[in-house]
């Protein structure tokens, strides 16, 4: 078991990694295509099946790309969710979204005054897209999951 922690230095998200002693066992830059990405989104789950940890980022206010690591740093894929151009970055969720015993990645985003949902798989392949029918004044949607 360990904790996983994320902060920033020089506007560049840096995960560090922890046992329950407090003793830290790694350390790591988030590569992003976009520099400087500042604050990230940090889930840790085991998205693509191989029995070990991975970590998903997004950066929570700028463009930028979703990105899945293994416990050590090694990126894994990385994506746009909502295109290169969108500059807004977005919220972050893991679950099992269609009971299939496997974790797929979810991002929402403001597109059009409207929360959109897309649902990916640990490659970046879109599963899933939801666009809600209502309106809505917020910045960023939050994501929670309940079954």
């Amino acid at each position: 078991d360990i904790l996983v922690t994320q902060f920033i230095t020089r506007n560049i998200p840096t995960i560090r990694m922890y046992d329950y002693e407090g003793n830290r066992m790694n350390e790591f830059k988030v590569k992003n295509k976009e520099k400087n990405v500042g604050s990230i989104h940090l889930i840790t789950s085991d998205v693509d099946g191989d029995s070990e940890l991975d970590i998903v980022t997004l950066p929570t206010e700028q463009i930028g790309t979703v990105n899945v690591m293994s416990a050590l740093g090694k990126l894994k894929s990385s994506w746009y969710p909502f295109g290169k151009k969108y500059a807004r970055g977005g919220s972050l969720a893991i679950g099992d979204i269609f009971s299939q015993a496997r974790d797929r990645i979810v991002v929402a985003s403001i597109q059009r005054k409207k929360i959109q949902l897309k649902i990916f798989n640990e490659k970046g392949i879109l599963l899933k897209k939801i666009d809600m029918k209502e309106s809505v004044i917020t910045p960023q949607p939050h994501i929670v999951f309940i079954k």
